[in-house]
């Protein structure tokens, strides 16, 4: 019986794999679409002038690389290493695919990014090519100031009240000590008062890595200052100094993973790579990624999958009112990810946010946390606090979850986990899933404006060493996501 339990659960998951490659052909009326090459606009949906390729294995890939640059008029500029997410397959018996990856310039005034990858895509020593796409923060507003830290304090209780955070740090005996939260965002304000003494380091003194400029600046160079990420790592780990706000897991230790391209602002998939590699070499064991766009990247959902065998990943599920039946959001709609929705309306504050995208059976986005009126650390000051909304605040919430769950229970392994956070979560006082109610909080139910939904897909609950090994197999056996 367990062996055709097994082999049905990995029916499913390719199934489920197969489903999200599918799903970039088909969209609702008003949604993006993935792959139609019309939809999508340089410098919004993908870096102008840049794509990244995977070479296969060879004895001959200097002259493979030499090849591609003079017959394409490409400079293969870097190397992206991937040898710590490689070993995370490996010790999970899923072998090593023998690919390199590179991220490649050209002039994108000579030729489309999407021409090029189709002539890529038809030589044998390429395994795929593609855009070196781009997400967004998945803010809703833009911080707000607030005048100090007893405000914050007073604001803040709508939610620890309804989430019973006081009530989760009682009952599971931890504050987040022990774990290690991986925030892949565009900075941190790593001097606040508030989270200066829950800093990962990486034994000299660093604690983190900025991506674009392969060095350790996590403050980075952005006018602004880091307002974002900044925001979410406060949500997980302020420390409550002085009477003042507190995280959801205040004793966990924050790395910040800075992935944004200065001149855009936003995120490039080159740079999240980087940036799960950096997370699972230096052993995170939950990652935040509070960021998102609507085009499906292989080479991402590789990179998702095997660092999801070591690190619990959330990610938000967008800010478009999309349904998942629509359109999938990414990196949200990843098989090896928890999709998080934003919670926040209605006179209780359980209900829906209506920016928020959603998933009525549960298979793509599995929670839902507050996400409205949600205070945190500032940019730009060692003192202040900035309000903001979006499922970019909901989803720093469950890592803090995450967080406590992880301290809680170190027996487990990251897929243990995962699982364990979507399937069993009513010992995690959260918004969660059941095949019987929907969704559901312990003192209300938050989706009624929905209604009740049917049961998720089994492959949701699924070991991610399935969901690896199903990757790993599409990559040799499926040309469908390839630019043809």
């Amino acid at each position: 019986m367990k062996k055709i339990s097994k082999v049905l659960a990995l029916l499913l998951t390719v199934t489920l794999l197969f489903s999200a490659l599918a799903a970039a052909f088909a969209h609702g009326e008003n949604a993006p679409a993935y792959a139609d090459e019309s939809s999508f606009i340089a410098g919004k949906d993908y870096v102008a002038g840049e794509l990244l390729l995977n070479l296969k294995g060879s004895d001959e890939q200097s002259v493979q690389i030499q090849s591609v640059e003079e017959d394409f008029g490409l400079h293969l500029v870097e190397e992206i290493d991937q040898s710590a997410l490689e070993a995370n397959a490996q010790a999970n018996s899923l072998g090593d695919d023998g690919l390199t990856l590179y991220r490649a310039t050209f002039d994108a005034q000579e030729a489309s990014v999407f021409e090029i990858c189709k002539a890529l895509n038809k030589l044998p020593y390429i395994q795929d090519a593609e855009p070196n796409y781009l997400y967004a923060p998945e803010e809703f507003n833009m911080p707000t100031e607030i005048a100090s830290s007893s405000v914050y304090r007073t604001e803040q209780k709508w939610y620890f009240d309804n989430m019973k955070i006081t009530e989760t740090w009682q009952k599971y005996g931890t504050l987040g000590d022990g774990v290690v939260v991986c925030v892949i965002d565009n900075g941190l304000n790593f001097e606040h008062d508030e989270i200066d003494d829950n800093l990962w380091n990486d034994g000299n003194d660093n604690c983190g890595y900025n991506a674009e400029f392969n060095n350790h600046d996590v403050y980075g160079k952005l006018a602004k200052g880091p307002a974002h990420g900044s925001h979410c790592a406060g949500i997980i780990a302020m420390e409550g100094n002085n009477g003042g706000a507190v995280g959801v897991a205040p004793n966990a230790k924050i790395m910040m993973c800075n992935a944004v391209s200065t001149s855009s602002g936003m995120f490039t998939n080159a740079n999240l790579i980087k940036s799960l590699e950096y997370a699972v070499e230096n052993g995170a064991d939950v990652i935040s990624m509070s960021l998102g766009g609507y085009a499906f990247s292989l080479n991402m959902e590789k990179a998702l999958t095997r660092a999801s065998l070591s690190a619990v990943i959330l990610c938000a599920a967008g800010n478009e009112a999309y349904s998942a039946t629509e359109c999938l959001h990414y990196p949200s709609a990843s098989a090896a990810v928890i999709g998080v929705m934003a919670l926040g309306s209605g006179s209780s504050k359980n209900t829906l946010s209506d920016y928020s995208n959603y998933d009525t059976t549960g298979r793509y986005y599995q929670v839902a946390a507050p996400g409205t009126d949600i205070y945190s650390i500032a940019a730009l000051s060692t003192t202040g606090y900035t309000e903001m909304d979006g499922t970019s605040m909901a989803t720093p919430f469950m890592a803090g979850i995450a967080a406590l769950y992880r301290s809680a229970h170190p027996e487990l392994t990251a897929p243990e986990a995962r699982r364990a956070i979507i399937d069993d979560a009513g010992e995690m006082i959260a918004g969660y899933y059941s095949s019987t109610s929907g969704f559901l909080f312990e003192k209300a139910t938050p989706y009624t404006m929905l209604g009740t939904a049917p049961a998720p897909a089994q492959a949701v609950t699924l070991n991610d060493r399935l969901i690896a090994r199903a990757v790993r197999e599409a990559l040799n056996v499926d040309t469908s996501y390839k630019f043809t």
